[in-house]
């Protein structure tokens, strides 16, 4: 008798705790019906670019069973469309939705929504497969260094890879590209050529363009870093970051530089000017279009000198800023976000605008765009090792004293001595 009620007592509490179970209050995400919402986007993008998202959003507003609808609206370039968020933030006239660098998001305070809800969530966020099958690098692109929250979800990255003249390093019999730095300057060197017999060299080595993304993969090649795990404190200054820089000067002292702007470098490679340049990813098909229409070398693409480190790939892109509305909108507009993360999508975009994917299981569609590029495999190839560029608000400023400290070094300055001034000026940035 006793054994019986207590089976009759096991099985009560089980059909209460079902109940229970079925009847809990679910999450304010989940509550929300995301059904027939209008989500309206901001970006800057043109030409190519534009029409490669409003291709994506076609696709979407046509098949989404929500009935979402994503309505673009083009702000200028970036600096426009950055003082437009500004003032539609104050006026409480925000989109949805915007597609920013991830650390012009700083700016936008508490308007900004972090996505940890939404990715997490158990009916509509990423599952676990999902979340393995992004690349952490691309994550970190948009993850505050301190909170380790996300503040916004990439698009996509491009990476930064050393591009050279192929035939130009053959002559010199240098069959393949520079793998570490000391062969950099070796390479450099011997691709620098007097050929007017005047005395002054007529092509280059190299095409010395300093920017700040270059100059973080130089340090990232070398095992340093640019800003600490926590997002307090620089590191550009450390012995990684010394050696660098002395290496730099080094080699422009023999007169391998040519020193180019962004305008300038690649028409540069592309006449013969320069042996070697450092290049994003998404600047490849511009290059071979240069290349080509100068009549054609043969070139390729290989990563940052590495030495005797495994390879890296820093990377950088865009992302996508969601901002408060209602939480209908909020949760229409990070669907159109999560679909455009998946993979046939994550394929498609990079396709029609040269920007690495999110996935790993991207590389299975991508087999016609690795044929053409066989430089964006290169980079694809090293998407699991990739590093992200610090998502910190004073980026913008950091970034200039760090092109500055690498041009000092590069005209002779001692580089223990320009980075360490550009760190303390850095962390007062950080820290004010």
């Amino acid at each position: 008798m006793f054994v019986r009620f207590m089976r009759l007592f096991t099985l009560a509490a089980l059909w209460l705790s079902a109940c229970a179970s079925a009847t809990a209050t679910p999450t304010s995400i989940e509550a929300t019906r995301p059904d027939g919402q209008e989500v309206v986007l901001w970006h800057s993008y043109a030409g190519p670019l534009r029409d490669a998202l409003l291709s994506q959003i076609d696709a979407f507003n046509a098949a989404n069973p929500w009935h979402i609808i994503v309505v673009p609206e083009y702000h200028g370039n970036s600096d426009q469309l950055k003082h437009d968020l500004n003032i539609a933030v104050t006026t409480n006239s925000a989109p949805t939705l915007a597609i920013l660098a991830p650390a012009d998001m700083w700016a936008l305070g508490a308007t900004a929504v972090k996505l940890d809800p939404y990715v997490e969530n158990t009916r509509y966020g990423l599952t676990a497969d999902d979340l393995a099958d992004i690349y952490p690098a691309m994550l970190d692109m948009t993850r505050d260094p301190q909170k380790h929250s996300l503040l916004s979800f990439p698009l996509g990255g491009e990476g930064v890879v050393l591009v050279y003249n192929s035939d130009r390093l053959a002559a010199q019999d240098h069959p393949t590209a520079p793998d570490s730095w000391p062969l950099f300057k070796e390479v450099c060197e011997a691709t620098t050529v007097d050929t007017t017999n005047d005395g002054q060299p007529d092509v280059f080595g190299f095409g010395f363009n300093p920017r700040a993304d270059f100059a973080t993969a130089w340090l990232n090649s070398r095992g340093g870093s640019i800003i600490s795990a926590d997002g307090l404190k620089t590191t550009f200054n450390s012995d990684e970051g010394i050696r660098t820089l002395t290496t730099l000067q080094e080699t422009a002292a023999s007169g391998c530089f040519y020193r180019s702007t962004d305008a300038d470098i690649i028409r540069e490679f592309a006449r013969g000017k320069v042996a070697m340049i450092f290049a994003l990813t998404t600047q490849l098909p511009e290059i071979f279009d240069a290349v080509e229409a100068r009549g054609g070398f043969r070139w390729s693409v290989s990563p940052v000198p590495y030495g005797r480190r495994e390879p890296t790939l820093t990377i950088s892109g865009p992302a996508w800023a969601l901002l408060k509305s209602t939480p209908p909108k909020q949760l229409a507009a990070w669907l159109f976000i999560r679909w455009f993360s998946e993979t046939p999508q994550t394929v498609r975009w990079s396709e029609l605008t040269g920007l690495l994917p999110l996935r790993r299981s991207a590389g299975q569609g991508l087999t016609n765009v690795f044929t053409r590029n066989p430089g964006f495999k290169v980079a694809f190839d090293l998407l699991s090792v990739a590093q992200a560029q610090p998502d910190i608000p004073e980026w913008g400023n950091i970034a200039e004293l760090l092109v500055h400290a690498v041009s000092a070094a590069v005209d002779g300055t001692d580089p223990a001595q320009v980075l360490n001034d550009a760190a303390r000026s850095a962390d007062a940035l950080l820290n004010q």
